[in-house]
């Protein structure tokens, strides 16, 4: 009886699905979509700080650190780390006798803090975009130095986008961990830990003046000294969204009810028992807000789509759950609106109904 009575108010438009609907969907929509936003700002903001080399950290002295030790550092999780030094020698191009190129010996691990554009593996060096460029070579060809003929495993870029100069016409030259090197790499991800004490312990016992000359710095500085992605999550002006949902989902549901008190009490007054009333609304509400649901879910999915597409697992976390929690709260608003209905309040309904 109850379903059959909540289809026949629905189908005949008592139950108002289309304007409670819209404006529940309208609540969930904007909620989740200030959410996605927010995240996936974060996110961008995040991956930002990375690309350009911002949770890159330094440690400088020349010939004092420990090349095993640093590469040590690249094999923990979560870790890269190389080691780098420059050799007095510049890498000089026949074709190019006048722009010698600075030549860098590097470990392995250090590629990884590169953003190499190709690279064949094997043995060979890599040089910079505009090397490549100028010397109009890539990843397998080889050029003639006044060394002899060098070998070009592969190629990487140095933006200007802030990061430290010096690499932007520049050959590295992959050679193993053992020895003396002028500086260490490391980066962590994601970005937060401070990573100086793993930085020093690269370091070769030196004396005191030797000690006076480490410097620690960042590779690239533009966009701050740190990036504290989860205070900043924690922190993020939608945190609340859900709960925002939740209550405004919840007065829709409770005024959907409110609205029909005279129907309702009417209802009690003819003998309708309590708990098949508000079995009768709750099926009522369920209906349209399944279909704010579908709408919300709908808009959620675009607003998702639009975004960087980064985050997509935070993101659609965040939706599922301020979508869950309006559905949620229109049903609980709805429970407590049609317990809030007296039969002794009828007369009172009447005299004052609009």
């Amino acid at each position: 009886m109850v379903p059959g009575e909540a289809w026949r108010d629905v189908v005949s438009g008592t139950t108002r699905t289309a304007v409670w609907g819209c404006i529940a969907a309208l609540v969930m929509a904007a909620c989740s979509a200030f959410e996605i936003a927010q995240i996936d700002s974060l996110v961008v903001q995040a991956n930002e700080f990375e690309e350009v080399g911002a949770s890159v950290r330094i440690v400088q002295t020349q010939r004092l650190v420990d090349g095993a030790a640093c590469a040590a550092i690249g094999a923990q999780s979560a870790l890269d780390a190389g080691a780098l030094r420059e050799e007095p020698a510049k890498t000089v191009a026949a074709v190019l006798p006048s722009s010698p190129m600075v030549t860098y010996s590097i470990t392995a691990g250090f590629l990884a803090l590169v953003p190499v554009r190709s690279d064949t593996g094997g043995t060979g060096v890599f040089v910079s975009a505009d090397v490549a460029e100028a010397l109009s070579v890539g990843a397998g060809d080889t050029f003639q130095s006044a060394a002899g003929q060098v070998l070009v495993r592969g190629v990487f870029d140095w933006p200007t986008d802030g990061r430290r100069r010096g690499f932007g016409y520049a050959v590295l030259a992959p050679v193993t961990a053992e020895g003396a090197f002028d500086e260490c790499w490391a980066r962590l991800t994601p970005a937060g830990e401070d990573l100086s004490g793993l930085l020093t312990a690269t370091l070769l016992p030196h004396d005191l003046e030797a000690h006076k000359s480490v410097v620690f710095s960042q590779l690239n500085t533009t966009l701050g000294e740190r990036f504290d992605g989860a205070g900043r999550f924690a922190e993020r002006p939608s945190r609340w969204a859900w709960l925002v949902a939740l209550a405004g989902c919840a007065i829709l549901g409770f005024a959907s009810v409110r609205s029909r008190k005279l129907e309702l009490a009417s209802d009690l007054h003819v003998g309708v028992g309590r708990l098949a009333l508000i079995g009768l609304m709750a099926l009522e509400s369920g209906w349209w807000a399944a279909v704010s649901l579908a709408l919300a879910g709908v808009a959620s999915a675009i607003v998702m789509g639009l975004g960087s597409g980064l985050a997509v697992g935070a993101t659609a976390t965040a939706t599922i759950l301020v979508l869950g929690v309006g559905l949620i709260g229109v049903l609980a608003g709805t429970v407590v609106g049609a317990t809030s209905v007296r039969e002794a309040a009828l007369f009172r309904y009447l005299k004052f109904r609009q």
